[in-house]
């Protein structure tokens, strides 16, 4: 909004000459302010028609179409208590005292049922997205714990798991999507990934490990950062030889930030002239490292770590798009992470399986460049009228 600002009447005339004066420049400055949000009404007016002479024939506009069938939301509202769900971590609770000061009263249990039904409207999206990302060249896979009511419990909390899954393309992050499962028994990833093979990074959890020994088409992919991770525990423990590990891992890393920029093939020659002598140092290193170091001490810890992943640490030396770890899969848990720290626990399973829905649809739209709220906004629309099945690909993020 511009305010224009002119001077007083009376300092508009000359003193000198008594002449008019003219505008000869501006000076602006801005105010930043903020207007609250505005729920708005939609009143659906459909008229009757019929025949004044005959009274027949009677007709009627058809009914208007809605995101949930003879429900109050629109389209905008849905969007809005999602987005602030599920990425700005607002709890129900407290959006339900937002809509209080707007002036309407929205129970929690409105709200939890008006999400339930977004994510079971975006759940064929939502697999499309699963399909695209266990689809892709490399896969990215990690998980992390979140609270889950669980009445046939004492106390009623169980630990469920949240799974993240990033597929790469010439080593970017093309695809992303998430699952809940119940425990941590590795039956929910194995379900969940099929029968995907090729390469698959991860940690080393063993749950699946029965899952890359069934076939030798899935090469499992270890992480360096994990190993980084433990030597420097070891580090912080005042074990000082883990500094030689970590120097020679972080002269991995300066490599990794050279050859970030270059295609696949020309980052694989990279690491073959750089990295691949490192990690043979580091291979000798280990060896005399694992014998000399105290059974129980934190260097001993990380040495045998690195030992019994050493085979899926040397793939990334032979396929350019091959990430060095699997950091950008942790950093998709952050939403996780951030989130549960303000609602603290899903309701049920059921809600943990919505949240996975829910954090695909917006993480993909993040990772595609869109805002998230006019993403689902528009798409919820497109659902309610109707939208065939057949184009269902074109509401995808990577398409909107």
């Amino acid at each position: 909004q511009t305010h224009h600002h002119p001077p007083a009447k009376e300092d508009l005339r000359c003193d000198c000459c008594a002449t008019d004066k003219q505008v000869i420049g501006c000076e602006s400055s801005e105010v930043l302010d903020f207007v609250p949000a505005q729920l708005i009404v939609h009143e659906h007016l459909r008229y009757k028609y019929a025949c004044p002479v005959c009274e027949e024939g009677v007709v009627i506009a058809p009914v208007v179409d809605k995101p949930i069938e003879n429900g109050r939301p629109g389209s905008g509202l849905l969007a809005q208590i999602a987005v602030a769900k599920y990425e700005d971590h607002l709890p129900l609770y407290r959006q339900v005292m937002q809509f209080k000061r707007l002036g309407v009263t929205l129970p929690k249990s409105t709200l939890g049922s008006w999400l339930a039904h977004v994510a079971m409207t975006m759940t064929p999206i939502y697999k499309a997205i699963v399909a695209q990302v266990l689809n892709a060249e490399v896969l990215g896979v990690d998980d992390t714990t979140i609270k889950v009511q669980d009445p046939s419990q004492k106390p009623a909390i169980k630990r469920g798991h949240i799974w993240a899954y990033v597929g790469y393309k010439d080593g970017v992050p093309m695809s992303v999507c998430y699952d809940y499962t119940p425990t941590w028994k590795g039956s929910g990833p194995w379900k969940f990934l099929g029968e995907r093979v090729g390469l698959i990074q991860m940690d080393a959890y063993k749950g699946l490990d029965e899952f890359f020994k069934e076939t030798i088409e899935r090469i499992r992919l270890g992480c360096w950062a994990h190993v980084r991770r433990k030597f420097k525990d070891a580090l912080n423990a005042k074990e000082l030889r883990a500094a030689k590990a970590l120097k020679l891992i972080a002269r991995l890393y300066q490599i990794e930030r050279l050859a970030k920029d270059l295609s696949p093939r020309q980052r694989q020659q990279m690491r073959d002239e750089l990295a691949r002598p490192t990690v043979a140092k580091l291979k000798t290193w280990l060896a005399v490292e694992n014998e000399r170091a105290r059974p129980s001490s934190n260097l001993r810890t990380a040495c045998r770590y690195a030992i019994n992943q050493w085979p899926t640490l040397l793939h990334y030396l032979d396929d350019g798009r091959i990430s060095i770890d699997n950091n950008q899969v942790e950093n998709r848990m952050r939403p996780v992470a951030v989130g549960r720290k303000n609602w603290l626990f899903a309701g049920s399973d059921d809600s943990g399986k919505r949240a996975a829905v829910m954090l695909t649809i917006l993480a993909s739209a993040k990772l595609a460049g869109h805002d998230r709220y006019a993403y689902l906004a528009s798409v919820i629309e497109r659902i309610s009228i109707g939208w065939p099945q057949s184009r269902l690909d074109e509401l995808l993020p990577s398409n909107w």
